[in-house]
């Protein structure tokens, strides 16, 4: 029997010489609300049982680290567009370390129906506002060389509704290059393109 904050969450039996995995399912009904739950396992039987537990889950926005050097922000113009205008995008990256981050990254989100401009990147990258840039579908990784205390980088892309219909991208995450286990993340950003 599985208790998860005390409550009864689940169940499962076997017979002598079963071999299969035993699993019991409809647990994440019971893990609700942030922060922290106790799982409690309680077998009816004479032998020691081994058991694992296995979590998986997904947010649509990550926590942020605790200990990220960059705070960023990512807001659309418009939550909505005709097909073939433009939406600008605002991205704002800010060092809150208090020391250099060194090469830092941000990975905007892009929802579906709107597309980067490569040349205005381009343009971008030659007045020096960046110094490179990546494009994915759905993501667009923007490089700095470096960023000082206080100091903030802000780029405004405009992008191209392409596609209709209603559509919401991937979160956007900031980090320095060499050490990505504490990132910055924003929420996704979501637009309706109309035909």
């Amino acid at each position: 029997v599985v208790y998860i904050d005390g409550e009864r969450a689940g169940e499962a039996r076997w017979t002598a010489g079963q071999r299969d995995t035993v699993t019991v399912e409809g647990l994440a009904a019971h893990l609700v609300g942030a922060g922290q739950h106790t799982v409690t396992l309680d077998f009816e039987g004479r032998e020691p049982l081994p058991y694992t537990l296995d979590l998986r889950w997904r947010a649509r926005t990550p926590a942020s680290s605790a200990e990220a050097p960059l705070a960023l922000t990512t807001t659309l113009s418009a939550e909505q567009a005709a097909l073939g205008e433009t939406v600008r995008l605002h991205a704002e990256l800010k060092n809150e370390a208090g020391e250099i981050v060194p090469s830092p990254i941000a990975r905007i989100g892009l929802p579906a129906g709107l597309e980067a401009q490569i040349w205005q990147l381009e343009e971008l990258k030659k007045r020096g506002e960046i110094a490179f840039f990546e494009t994915r579908p759905r993501e667009v990784t923007l490089y700095w060389d470096g960023q000082h205390p206080d100091e903030v980088h802000a780029v405004d892309l405009d992008l191209v509704a392409s596609l209709p219909g209603s559509f919401s991208g991937p979160a956007s995450s900031a980090y320095a290059y060499y050490d990505d286990t504490h990132k910055a993340w924003a929420p996704e950003l979501v637009v309706a393109v109309e035909p």
